[in-house]
């Protein structure tokens, strides 16, 4: 059986993925059999404290553990991946705001933790299935003149226009080159927006403040 680590597995995405894994009973790609296998364990890790209204269907799974860290902690990733059967879901990262008032910081959580990981993940169950979530920032704003119906692929030039996007960028290519070396089976996702978990909201423009704007508007 395949344990499955879900990092900011505690914010919204990350519930929504475990209750997913978890209600359908997945199968999940084995490194060591190199086959389906079922659901052992789901690791939840998170840098903030647990909700109070975490689903009861998480809490009461005996599947499931919470693991509370910095996951730019020296050894923290290697402690979240030391089994050689595993998948990991990769969700943690630092929101566009605060990546722009503290770029030092960014680095560390989005790319350094990503690597450290990577690395943990290469070294104890090589080749596992790694899915990481990017995102559309990575091509910055939109060209001029783009049509209507303009969309972004993965020949489009990237030009991120912040420190959140440059990030992303970096973690794409990282993640393409591990893949490249057979060190894991990489796999990336652009989200076009990240409405992130309650709290005060960061001082600059984030996607949740579109979000909010979106939804408080009209619905066409």
């Amino acid at each position: 059986m395949v344990n499955l680590l879900i990092t900011g597995g505690l914010g919204f995405l990350g519930q929504q993925a475990a209750r997913r894994f978890l209600r359908r009973g997945a199968a999940l790609w084995s490194p060591v059999d190199r086959c389906l296998k079922p659901l052992s364990q789901l690791t939840l890790f998170d840098a903030g404290g647990i909700p109070d209204d975490l689903p009861a269907e998480i809490t009461q799974d005996e599947r499931v553990q919470v693991k509370i860290g910095d996951i730019t902690a020296e050894g923290v990733p290697a402690e979240l991946v030391d089994e050689p059967d595993m998948a990991v879901l990769h969700l943690a990262s630092m929101v566009s705001g605060d990546s722009e008032l503290n770029p030092d910081r960014a680095w560390e959580v989005n790319v350094l933790a990503q690597r450290a990981l990577l690395d943990a993940l290469a070294a104890s169950a090589p080749g596992a299935r790694f899915l990481f979530t990017s995102s559309t920032a990575t091509f910055g704003s939109l060209p001029p003149h783009a049509p209507p119906d303009y969309a972004a692929g993965d020949g489009t030039k990237q030009l991120p226009g912040n420190t959140y996007g440059f990030c992303k960028v970096v973690c794409e290519l990282m993640v393409n080159d591990y893949a490249r070396r057979g060190a894991v089976d990489g796999r990336g996702l652009r989200l076009p927006v990240v409405v992130v978990r309650p709290g005060a909201p960061p001082p600059l423009a984030t996607a949740r403040r579109h979000a909010a704007g979106a939804l408080a508007g009209p619905i066409l």
